[in-house]
């Protein structure tokens, strides 16, 4: 089957990026805009996503995807189309990239718990301002690095008191990131997460 969507993007201009977000479709999709093959996902069943600033046009722009659904794929039947939403979104070309975000928690005690946070952008020579927020609303760690490795930043902060979670107590945090270039914004991304550890130990 085929899809096809015109649509155009008025505040579209140069220095910005696109990107096609498709958070469902079933199966082997291969998406086409404007007459040219942007790419394809051979799967279903799972987010994916194309840069597609060099093939946008400010107006008159027609998105094709094409779906293919075969026969004895699966050992139930799965279904077949565009079953999730499909999102254009819009950002500097320095920015946070797609879920470039990575939050890990590898220490925890009852006074402290370490949050590793790891972002990876679009461009050099740029700012990261990091805030973890409580269920209140209220900050309760911040860091601030110009340190890039690559294309990656790294930044370790501290949570005193961590409230964990669980599936009895589902505590959540809210890392809020905001990417600055020579002191001008370029984009936010928050984070929901929880604090908590995993293991795996023998049965005694």
């Amino acid at each position: 089957a085929w899809y096809r969507k015109d649509f155009s993007i008025p505040e579209f201009e140069a220095g910005k990026k696109i990107v096609l977000l498709f958070e469902g479709a079933m199966s082997e999709p291969k998406i086409y805009l404007n007459g040219q093959k942007v790419g394809e996902w051979n799967y279903g069943y799972s987010y994916f996503y194309f840069d597609i600033t060099e093939y946008v046009k400010k107006d008159n722009n027609t998105l094709a995807v094409q779906l293919s659904n075969k026969e004895l794929s699966s050992r139930w039947y799965p279904g077949a189309g565009l079953y999730r939403k499909v999102s254009v979104i819009i950002k500097n070309s320095e920015s946070i990239d797609q879920w470039g975000t990575y939050i890990t928690t590898p220490f925890i005690s009852d006074k402290q718990a370490k949050v590793t946070i790891k972002t990876k952008v679009s461009g050099k020579k740029l700012h990261l301002l990091t805030h973890i927020l409580d269920q209140n609303k209220d900050t309760v760690a911040s860091h601030s690095s110009d340190l890039l490795f690559g294309n990656e930043f790294e930044q370790n902060l501290s949570v005193s008191d961590p409230k964990l979670w669980s599936p009895e107590t589902p505590n959540l945090y809210t890392a809020t990131l905001s990417l600055y270039k020579d002191n001008e914004l370029q984009d936010v991304v928050k984070q929901q997460f929880g604090i908590r550890s995993i293991k795996y130990e023998p049965h005694k």
